[in-house]
């Protein structure tokens, strides 16, 4: 492609690249080869209401895989339909355009009209995504955490140590609050993830047969197998399930369990193959 793709209002030489404001002048020797992690918390709105209403899809084409990527900086949109993938970025001269006015155009042998409304449809999510992105990245900037280590990076200073989130703000507490819960009951999954590795591993040995099987919890708030099925799906004989639970889930704590009993099918294999996040 050879039109140039430089996002309006944004400098030439990629939306890092100094403008023409005066700024102090700070000369300070690198500081090598440093890894420096900006935290983002909190949640990041976005709105439709700033946008146009979005054009309908045509109805003669099959819907479209969305993708977008960077190149230089600059958002490049990509819409492919039958295989065929046509690229929209924005121009400082023409605004946004697309491969078609740049003379290599892969939708060609569509429709007139239904071409006609897939570049429109696609100029407008182009648009969206270019500007949410870019939105993204001000709001970003804006936190104090991202806002300082930006700094520490350009300028070539050791990151200072992470601090914790300013949870003044209401909003923002309320989104660590929800980021944290699900935080925690990921981890507690995982954790009674591998307790069943070795619950998985003794059922199998005590009855091979038992290929799934349903947890539950008795009258007396003991662990015990619910229900066991082979490997073709046939219920396992009852006795041999209630000897298999006893001697498994017998002394097991329920609360090493409990996100296991909610009546899913647990299957031993599937079970013993568990491995953590790396």
């Amino acid at each position: 492609m050879n039109a140039a793709r430089q996002p309006q209002g944004i400098p030439t030489g990629g939306q890092f690249a100094p403008d023409s404001r005066s700024e102090p002048t700070i000369h300070l020797s690198p500081a090598g080869d440093k890894t420096y992690t900006a935290p983002l918390t909190g949640a990041i709105e976005l709105r439709n209401a700033s946008f146009d209403q979005l054009p309908e899809w045509p109805a003669g084409l099959p819907d479209p895989e969305v993708t977008f990527d960077f190149s230089d900086g600059k958002c490049e949109t990509n819409i492919t339909v039958e295989n065929k993938m046509m690229t929209f970025w924005d121009s400082d001269s023409d605004g946004t355009i697309n491969d078609a006015d740049n003379g290599n155009n892969p939708w060609e042998d569509f429709d007139e009209e239904d071409q006609e409304k897939a570049l429109e449809w696609g100029e407008k999510v182009h648009q969206r995504i270019d500007s949410s992105t870019y939105g993204i990245m001000i709001e970003a900037s804006h936190q104090p955490a991202v806002h300082d280590i930006v700094l520490a990076h350009a300028l070539g200073k050791d990151p200072a140590a992470a601090a914790g989130p300013d949870l003044s703000d209401r909003k923002t507490r309320d989104a660590y609050v929800v980021a944290a819960s699900e935080r925690l009951a990921a981890a507690n999954q995982e954790l009674q993830n591998v307790y069943m590795i070795g619950a998985a591993q003794e059922l199998r040995a005590a009855c091979p047969v038992i290929d799934s099987f349903e947890l539950t919890v008795d009258e007396r708030g003991r662990l015990e197998v619910a229900a066991a099925w082979d490997e073709d799906g046939n219920s396992v004989d009852g006795e041999e399930v209630y000897a298999a639970s006893h001697e498994v889930f017998r002394y097991r704590n329920e609360d090493d369990f409990n996100t296991f009993l909610d009546g899913r099918t647990i299957t031993v294999g599937e079970a013993i193959a568990f491995r953590p996040a790396g």
